[in-house]
């Protein structure tokens, strides 16, 4: 019965989210190293899921993780190598990094993509739904390092608004062209 219960909304200890992307011809997926802790492959007390179209075990290996107590690369980051057929079967289309790109710059709008925790429940005994938020907000601060982005919310009337689960989700730059 065990078995049958990993993954279930009463298992699940956290919930982060993952940003895939096409870099050469390979797919990889990107989080946060805090999601992860001190997973390094899948076992029997520690299974991680990506909800696709249905939860399915991390189709791929873990290539690298990072703190940023780490003096040599000191991003709080995990990367995925994952199998593109899958990613793509649970309708997902990896983000193209050979595209154009340009950084975010202070004063510019970001939109923030994931999935909050708090959002998380159970639709029906076979199926867990995991709302997708949107976030706008203004780049306060960037670097190669990181981005922050901020904005004043108007206090909320009939739920609490909490982001924690967005972690390892992209921010992309919105510019006004």
């Amino acid at each position: 019965m065990e078995v049958f219960l990993k993954g279930s909304a009463d298992t699940i200890d956290g919930q982060g989210t993952m940003t895939f992307l096409n870099y050469r011809d390979r797919c990889f997926g990107v989080t946060n190293q805090h999601v992860l802790g001190n997973y390094v492959r899948p076992t029997k007390e520690k299974v991680f899921h990506i909800a696709l179209r249905k939860h399915i075990p991390i189709p791929g290996r873990l290539l690298f993780k990072s703190t940023k107590d780490n003096p040599d690369f000191p991003f709080d980051i995990a990367v995925f190598l994952l199998d593109e057929n899958e990613i793509k079967k649970g309708g997902k289309i990896p983000i193209n990094l050979e595209a154009e790109y340009v950084p975010m710059a202070e004063h510019e709008q970001g939109l923030a993509i994931g999935f909050p925790g708090i959002e998380r429940h159970v639709r029906d005994s076979l199926t867990m739904a995991h709302p997708l938020y949107h976030v706008v907000a203004k780049c306060i601060s960037a670097s190669d390092r990181q981005i922050i982005l901020y904005e004043e919310l108007p206090p909320p009337r009939d739920k609490a608004i909490r982001f924690g689960g967005m972690s390892g989700g992209p921010i992309f730059r919105l510019n006004g062209n």
